[in-house]
C-alpha cells in the first residue's frame, strides 16, 4: 500500500466494499470511492486512520457514534449514513455512506471566494433545518466547519446543503490520545469544549462557561462559518492569532472584536446588522446566544432579505461602485485573499462607472507634437499654451526648409540686421531662444561676413 492510504483500487472492505478511486483525507479519516459488491450501489467509504485507533473500546464508541443517524432519523440536508463496522485486515473502523457530486463548502469558497446572498439564504436555511432536527434528538455536531458542509444538487438542479460527519468529534474528544487537530477545528470551538483548565479561569475573571456543550455550541460554529461565508478570508481569521495557547485564550477570556472591525476591507460584503446578530453567536456565555440554529439563522434571513432588493436574484442595495464579486467574475481568486497595495502610479484615479467593481483608471498623456507648427492645428483659432511657448529644440529643424511657419522659404528674413554687430530677431508672435550660430557651415545669407541663424539656412 502506497503511503498514505489504508487501501488501493480492487480492495475489498469488510467483505462487500469494493475500493474504486481514492477520494480525500482529513486528520480523521480517508475517504474512497466504492460499490457494494452485491447490489453495486455506489457509496463513499470512510476508513479511520490506524493511529486514531489503538484501544477497543475507542472502536467500539466509534461504531456506536457513527449510527447516530438513525437516532437523528432522515434530512435532506444530513448525509445518510448506511452503514459502519471494522474491517477485520485492517483493524479500522469504515463507514459507508451517500456518495455526493459537488464541493465542501471550504472548496467552494477557495474557488469563488464568498457565498453570494441568493446562495447564502439556501446554504444557512439548510443548515438550520438540519441542526434543528439533530438537537430535537439530542445529537450536538460538534464540529461544524466549511469542510464539514457539502454543496450539492438535487434531482432538480438546485443546490443543496448536506451535513456530515455527525458524531465523529464526540468519539475524539473522548479518546486519550486526542490532539488540538484530532478533536476537530479549534478555531471554531466554543468556550465549553476547551476543557476544564480554561473554564476555571475564566471564572476568576467573572466569566460563565458552560460545563456541557448544548445545542448552542453548535450556534457558536454557525457564526463563525456565516463570517467566513461572507466575507471569504482565512479560515480562522477573526482571531488574528498564530498558536493553539493563544486561540484558546482568545476565545475563553478575551473580549470579541466586532466582525466589520475584523473583516476590514472585506465588511462591504456583510449584511447591515451582521455585528449584532455575529455578536449574539459567540457569546462566550452559552445561555445568551441564540437558543437554536433555527432562531439564529431566521435572523440572519432577515438581515439578506433587508440587504437585497429580491432575495431570489440577490441583487444588492449596494452603495454605487460597491458590486458584490460573483462566481463567474471571481473564477481563479485564491483564497483567503488580502487587500492589495495601492499601486503606486502618478496621474488622477477615478472610479468606473459601469456598475462594476472598482478599478483604476489612469489617464494617458497626451502624444508629444513633433512639429511646433501644427501644435494649434488641433483647434484652428485657439492655439494652446503649448503651441505658442514652446521653443523650438536646437537641431530639431529639418536640414531644409524653414523651421517657423511664418518665414517664407526664399526672401530675406524679416529681422532688423546691422551692417556691424550681432544679429537681433525680433519675435512676431512668441519669443523664441535663437538658434545657436552656425559660421562654420557655408550656406549663402545676405550678409556673408555675420553668422546667420539656422532658421535662414538654405
Amino acid at each position: 500500500m502506497a503511503e498514505g492510504t489504508l487501501a488501493q483500487p480492487g480492495d475489498v472492505i469488510a467483505r462487500r466494499y469494493r475500493v474504486e478511486s481514492w477520494l480525500g483525507q482529513g486528520n480523521m479519516a480517508i475517504v474512497y470511492q466504492a460499490k457494494h459488491v452485491n447490489t453495486g450501489k455506489a457509496c463513499a467509504l470512510k476508513l479511520v486512520h490506524p493511529h486514531l485507533v489503538t484501544r477497543k473500546e475507542f472502536v467500539d464508541l466509534f461504531v456506536k457514534e457513527a449510527q447516530l443517524g438513525a437516532r437523528i432519523g432522515e434530512n435532506p440536508h444530513i448525509v445518510d449514513v448506511f452503514d459502519a463496522g471494522v474491517d477485520e485486515a485492517r483493524k479500522v473502523p469504515y463507514l459507508a455512506m451517500e456518495l455526493l457530486q459537488g464541493d465542501t463548502l471550504e472548496s467552494y469558497l477557495k474557488k469563488h471566494a464568498r457565498l453570494a446572498p441568493r446562495l447564502a439564504h439556501t446554504v444557512f436555511e439548510h443548515l438550520a433545518d438540519a441542526l434543528d432536527q439533530a438537537h430535537g434528538a439530542g445529537v450536538i455536531h460538534r464540529d461544524l466547519k466549511p469542510g464539514n458542509l457539502f454543496l450539492a444538487r438535487d434531482r432538480k438542479g438546485q443546490t443543496l446543503l448536506k451535513v456530515m460527519d455527525f458524531g465523529i468529534a464526540k468519539v475524539l474528544e473522548s479518546h486519550e490520545q486526542r490532539t488540538a487537530t484530532q478533536i476537530g477545528s479549534p478555531a471554531y470551538a466554543a468556550p465549553e469544549q476547551l476543557g476544564a483548565t480554561l473554564r476555571s479561569l475564566a471564572a476568576t475573571q467573572g466569566i460563565s462557561i458552560s460545563q456541557t456543550v448544548q445545542a448552542s455550541t453548535d450556534v457558536w460554529a454557525l457564526g463563525l462559518v456565516a463570517y467566513e461565508a461572507f466575507t471569504g478570508v482565512q479560515p480562522g481569521q477573526y482571531w488574528g492569532v498564530d498558536t493553539y495557547a493563544d486561540l484558546m485564550i482568545c476565545i475563553a477570556l478575551e473580549e470579541h472584536p466586532t466582525a466589520t472591525h475584523r473583516a476590514g476591507d472585506y465588511a462591504k460584503f456583510l449584511p447591515p446588522g451582521f455585528d449584532k446578530w455575529f455578536s449574539r453567536c459567540i457569546q462566550r456565555d452559552a445561555t445568551e446566544r441564540w437558543q437554536s440554529a433555527g432562531e439564529a439563522v431566521r435572523e440572519l434571513m432577515r438581515l439578506i432579505d433587508a440587504w437585497t432588493s429580491d432575495p431570489l436574484t440577490g441583487d444588492l442595495k449596494l452603495a454605487p461602485f460597491e458590486a458584490p464579486v460573483s462566481s463567474k467574475s471571481s473564477k481563479g481568486v485564491k483564497p483567503l485573499p488580502k487587500p492589495a497595495p495601492k499601486p503606486a502610479v502618478t496621474g488622477s484615479l477615478r472610479p468606473s462607472v459601469t456598475g462594476l467593481p472598482l478599478k483604476l483608471q489612469i489617464p494617458k498623456a497626451a502624444p508629444a507634437v513633433a512639429d511646433p507648427a501644427k501644435a494649434g492645428a488641433l483647434d484652428p483659432g485657439k492655439a494652446g499654451p503649448m503651441s505658442r511657448a514652446m521653443p523650438t529644440a536646437p537641431g530639431a529643424a529639418p536640414k531644409t526648409g524653414p523651421v517657423p511657419a511664418a518665414v517664407p522659404k526664399t526672401g530675406p528674413v524679416p529681422v532688423a540686421v546691422p551692417k556691424t554687430g550681432p544679429v537681433v530677431a525680433k519675435p512676431t508672435t512668441a519669443p523664441t531662444p535663437a538658434p545657436a550660430p552656425v559660421a562654420a557651415t557655408p550656406a549663402p545669407a545676405p550678409v556673408a561676413a555675420t553668422p546667420a541663424p539656422a532658421a535662414v539656412a538654405a
